[in-house]
Parts: structure tokens; C-alpha cells; sequence
């Protein structure tokens, strides 16, 4: 079983859903980002083709995720979306407008983006997910935009009016199954620098709101030219779109960053570490806590509610980690080794964070 992770209305210039604020990126002098920066391709040092010069592009890979029209086709719209977002909706219409003006020559990709402050719009995109895994992705899609609303009831009512599986939506919503693919989505997006819905990417070139159908052919006209060259060069149409981003920016991971990548599974020994649940419990989640820590607290009563709800199926490892600022967290770290000691560690465990909880 994967990994459960999920991540969790103003307007901007009238076109976009916006999240509540955004934070700049620190500045660093540190020479091995000044490297880096050097190997972006704005670095380069060789001339740029001919007619792409001052094309800013983003390197945005489909992935898995679900894209209406040709593979072949000489343009690429990647949106990402929020069902919840009214500018959402308009930006669905526009794109409804490129597939009957270009057909064959335009697709459209979507990837999730619900924002926090649209309280149905998370449920809605892994419903959509769930709707891809049973082959049913674009007409849900389409009704989830088709009126206002998402509750619960209505997003099963859309999904009914699809000829989904029920069953197996209230299974997925309810065990978090295509969290992680909501949650990737996500982070690509802010990777790229999306902070607002609708925003997309035309071949990798950024276009953010809803904006009138006019921008959109502009920027897709200026597209099928350049694909007509690159076919002329001998580009295959199927790998148009990969040879338009194959330069396009990426977020530069600096070479001091040693933060753990959200998508990558990292192998944890368990060791000695006291555990409750089976040994052969299908999800293993492992603590790092502070006795002195409140949040720690917090998440206890979290880990308890899930001990609850999966029963055998889960199993809590839990790994000491007393912070330096908490006077008396590494005596009770000390203490707890001790009640482990005696086979008494998780009610030692138990009541102190009891205690911290008051």
C-alpha cells in the first residue's frame, strides 16, 4: 500500500482564484547556487534558434496525467485547475474553444490545483483521479464544471451520472487512494511557480488566468509555426512537445538542499524502536517525537484516531528526537528508554502526552 500524503477567494485581475499569499525565495550568495544558475539554459552561451529567441518556456512533463487529443498533436496546453475556482469554469470553456477551432493540432492536459480555500476542491480533484483509474476522467470532469457546488453529494451525483463505480469512489475518497498523485500535481505546479488557478502552460509557455480567447491563439499560432519548422527539421510529431520544453526552466535544486523529496519512499530502520500494531501491518508510519513538543501532542491524538479507524492494518514506530530548546524532553526521552526497558513503554508514552495535552 502507497503512502497516504495529502497536502492540502480572492481574485487577481478578475481572471484567477488566488492562494492567500505567496513568500519570496530567500537570497543566498552561496557559490554553489551562482553554478547553478550558470548551467540554466538563460546562461548558455550559444546563440538561441533562430525564431525562438525570447521564448520563455517551463519544463512542464505530462506524467500520467489525463490529456484530451492527438499524442501527436503540434501543441500542448497544460492547465492547472481548481473544480472549485468560477475561473476555472471559464478557463474549461475556453479550452472546449481550441479543441473547435484546432483540431488534431491542439491537446489539453490537466493537473490538479485545488486551493486552500476552496474546501470542496480537494475532495474533487482525487475524485477526478479516482474518475481517470476507471476510464471515465473527461466526462466527470466536464460535469464537475457544469453547474455550482461540489458537497459530497453532488460529486457522487456526477459521478453516477458518469457510469463511475460508487463503490469503489467512496473506497478511494475514504482510504486517500490518488492523494499522492493530487499531492504531486501540487508541488509540480508551485515548483513552477503556480500560486493562482487557472494557469497554463502552451507548450510550456506560461499564460496565468482565464484571459480572452485571443491570447490563447496568439500564443498557439506562434506554436503551430515553430512545430511546422521543427517537423521541417525532422522533429517526429509525437515528440513535439517534448522537444518544446526539453530547455525549459526547472527549478534549480541547490546542491546544500538536503530536504527529503515528498515523492520519493525512504527506507527507515526501524531497529530497536518500540512499535505497536502487527509486524505485518501493510502501512508502517514512523514518529519522530519530543515528549515537550505540543504538536507532538498534536499528532499523538492524530496517530490515535488512525490506530482507531485502521485497526491491524497500521503499525506506529516511534523514534526519539528531543529538541535542545525543550529543557526537559531528554530526561523524558531517557525515562521512556527506561519504561521500554521494563515492557512498559507505550503507557509511559501515553501519559506523558496526556499530560501535555492539558
Amino acid at each position: 500500500m502507497r503512502r497516504r500524503s495529502i497536502l492540502a477567494l480572492s481574485l487577481l485581475l478578475g481572471v484567477a482564484c488566488q492562494r492567500g499569499s505567496t513568500v519570496a525565495p530567500s537570497e543566498s550568495s552561496d557559490a554553489s547556487r551562482v553554478e547553478d544558475a550558470q548551467a540554466l539554459p538563460a546562461f548558455a552561451t550559444d546563440e538561441p534558434t533562430e525564431g525562438t529567441a525570447g521564448i520563455e518556456r517551463y519544463y512542464v512533463p505530462l506524467l500520467d496525467s489525463p490529456a484530451r487529443g492527438p499524442d501527436d498533436a503540434a501543441v500542448t496546453v497544460v492547465m492547472f485547475s481548481d473544480f472549485e475556482c468560477p475561473f476555472c469554469e471559464r478557463g474549461h470553456q475556453i479550452m472546449g474553444e481550441l479543441r473547435r477551432l484546432y483540431p488534431g493540432s491542439v491537446r489539453i492536459a490537466y493537473k490538479a490545483f485545488p486551493l486552500d480555500n476552496h474546501p470542496h476542491a480537494l475532495l474533487a480533484a482525487m475524485a477526478a483521479r479516482t474518475a481517470q483509474a476507471q476510464g471515465k476522467f473527461w466526462e466527470f470532469h466536464d460535469r464537475l464544471f457544469s453547474q455550482e457546488g461540489l458537497e459530497f453529494e453532488t460529486i457522487l451525483s456526477h459521478a453516477r451520472a458518469a457510469s463511475m463505480d460508487l463503490e469503489g469512489l467512496r473506497r478511494d475518497l475514504q482510504s486517500l487512494e490518488y492523494g499522492p498523485e493530487v499531492g504531486r500535481d501540487l508541488r509540480l505546479g508551485k515548483r513552477l511557480g503556480v500560486d493562482s488557478t487557472p494557469t497554463f502552460f502552451i507548450n510550456g509557455r506560461l499564460l496565468t488566468g482565464a484571459q480572452p480567447l485571443a491570447s490563447f491563439e496568439a500564443l498557439i499560432e506562434e506554436e503551430l509555426e515553430l512545430a511546422a519548422r521543427w517537423r521541417a527539421e525532422g522533429v517526429a510529431p509525437e515528440a513535439l512537445y517534448e522537444h518544446a520544453i526539453a530547455e525549459g526552466y526547472r527549478k534549480v535544486v541547490y546542491t546544500d538542499d538536503r530536504r527529503v523529496d515528498p515523492d520519493m519512499v525512504v527506507p527507515v530502520p526501524l531497529g530497536t524502536s518500540p512499535r505497536r500494531g502487527p509486524d505485518d501491518a501493510p502501512v508502517t508510519i514512523v514518529i519522530f517525537g519530543d515528549f515537550e513538543c505540543p504538536f507532538c501532542a498534536r499528532g499523538h491524538a492524530i496517530m490515535e484516531s488512525l490506530r482507531e479507524h485502521y485497526g491491524p492494518q497500521l503499525r506506529l514506530v516511534y523514534k526519539h528526537t528531543p529538541l535542545p530548546f525543550h529543557s526537559h524532553a531528554y530526561v523524558a526521552s531517557r525515562a521512556a528508554v527506561a519504561a521500554q526497558a521494563q515492557g512498559k513503554f507505550w503507557e509511559f508514552h501515553d501519559a506523558l502526552y496526556a499530560r501535555q495535552a492539558r
